[in-house]
């Protein structure tokens, strides 16, 4: 019996991704139901057992799919010198799709053919809401939840489990969140849950009740930020394991695993991968010497009727056009409202109130932010010419010169502080979603001799002058122009 019966051919995989397919594209997304591919999930599985450090007794997958992160773990268990059967006890999992459940029965039951189990038998698997509560601990408990959909509070007071803390998250927490909150009451005592996630979960201010529980328990024992996309997955996922309270936390990328120090609540610390900057010399913060304008949806359709093509007004700005130092307004084509603009300009007299007073808000010297960047990327706005549109974020100077911001909100420090808090929070898990709070608490460097001539050498050119610019405000900053913090900004930021 070391053999498949006829016709399943040689992928062990085949009935997990072909379930997959059976549903449409747009009920796929709807539900956010994706097949965990073996590129993912073999990986994710080696992780987890590496944590766990000893051959599990029990391992579950609450959320178990086609199948594939038991298949999985059931490979690594036996490359590890476990007897297949013996592998095949401890393995169970569950699932809200009954279609599902049988495609993981089936997909389990032929690796245990190949194993010289024979056709018959299999672990225990079940058709059950995860949500729901109940049900025994394991030792590892490894899954891939549903993806996207904002979680469905109870309507009824005997709701248990993950979703009575639910009630603690905020409005815009996901089903995946409730999955790893279901996960973690799964997993043993000192067992380790291992889950595949949006990379929202790492800093999403909605699921910080949930970060904060869990931490209380167990540390992020690895965050994997960079596991390959899924078919057809818009969200960037990335794979958490979460180990007991004590022992070591490590981010995995591009392959590496790098040591971080225990990140707490604040799991995107441990995905940013930062050196710590705690001995900064510091003087105050952005938030004294400038108005962070942060803008929201009335700002962006109180604009909509409001720009032209190369008309007298302001030029409009959107994220697309800035680099760091520089803008491309007039260079590069940009899209607004669903229209195509060579040289945005806005009719500040055809824009309503909203977003008439956004517009005269800005209208001063300032230093404009893009989002969802890689890097910190901003311009400098001397004469107030420039009209940032959302999600633009407009720094107005007040106590300094729009230079003096430029070389602070472009340093190295600036750019590790706000990714320490905020990976995760962009399109991907390494994009930086900027927010005007974050700015604005940045501080300002203690050695303002520095700082000026930092400021000077942006003001004569922003781009030759901006690689100097930045090793020196790391001097500014009390730091060692060619430290830590420098080599991780030129090697893994590669700016």
């Amino acid at each position: 019996a070391d053999a498949d019966p006829p016709g399943l051919g040689d992928d062990p995989d085949a009935l997990g991704r072909h379930h997959q397919h059976l549903l449409e594209r747009d009920d796929r997304l709807r539900l956010g139901v994706f097949h965990t591919p073996l590129d993912v999930a073999r990986p994710l599985a080696e992780l987890a057992l590496d944590e766990f450090g000893r051959v599990p007794r029990s391992v579950t997958d609450p959320s178990v799919g086609g199948g594939a992160l038991l298949l999985a773990v059931a490979d690594a268990l036996v490359a590890r010198g476990v007897p297949p059967v013996e592998v095949r006890s401890m393995l169970s999992g569950g699932d809200i799709d009954p279609l599902a459940v049988r495609v993981a029965d089936l997909t389990l039951r032929r690796w245990s053919f190949r194993h010289g189990l024979g056709w018959s038998g299999g672990p225990v698997l079940a058709v059950t809401d995860a949500l729901a509560g109940g049900g025994a601990t394991a030792d590892l408990v490894i899954t891939n939840p549903p993806f996207g959909g904002r979680l469905r509070r109870p309507a009824t007071s005997d709701a248990t489990s993950a979703l009575e803390v639910s009630e603690g998250l905020g409005p815009y927490a996901d089903v995946a969140t409730a999955f790893v909150l279901a996960a973690d009451e799964r997993t043993a005592v000192d067992g380790v849950t291992a889950l595949v996630v949006p990379s929202s979960v790492l800093a999403a201010r909605d699921v910080e009740a949930a970060r904060r529980r869990l931490s209380r328990r167990r540390r992020l024992a690895v965050v994997w930020v960079d596991p390959p996309r899924f078919d057809g997955v818009a969200i960037a996922p990335i794979a958490v394991v979460l180990g007991p309270p004590a022992g070591p936390s490590m981010v995995v990328r591009g392959g590496e695993q790098i040591e971080v120090p225990d990140p707490g609540h604040r799991w995107s610390r441990a995905a940013a991968a930062v050196p710590p900057a705690a001995d900064l010399a510091t003087e105050g913060s952005v938030a004294d010497v400038a108005a962070v304008l942060a803008p929201f949806r009335d700002e962006y359709y109180g604009l909509v009727d409001a720009v032209e093509e190369d008309g007298d007004g302001p030029r409009l700005v959107t994220s697309g056009l800035i680099d760091p130092g520089t803008h491309h307004w007039g260079s590069r084509p940009v899209r607004f409202a669903k229209r195509r603009f060579e040289r945005p300009t806005v009719r500040v007299e055809a824009a309503d109130t909203a977003g008439r007073r956004w517009i005269d808000r800005q209208l001063a010297p300032k230093v404009l932010v893009a989002s969802q960047t890689r890097i910190i990327e901003a311009v400098a706005d001397a004469d107030g010419a420039l009209v940032g549109v959302t999600p633009v974020i407009a720094v107005v100077a007040s106590g300094v010169d729009v230079d003096h911001l430029l070389a602070v909100l472009l340093s190295p420090v600036a750019h590790a502080l706000v990714l320490r808090e905020s990976a995760g929070t962009g399109l991907n898990p390494t994009a930086i979603r900027v927010t005007g709070p974050a700015l604005a608490a940045l501080p300002l460097p203690a050695d303002r001799v520095a700082w000026r001539r930092a400021a000077e050498l942006l003001a004569v050119d922003p781009l030759d002058g901006l690689p100097e610019a930045r090793r020196t405000m790391l001097t500014a900053y009390g730091l060692d122009a060619d430290g830590e913090l420098a080599g991780w900004w030129e090697s893994d930021v590669g700016a």
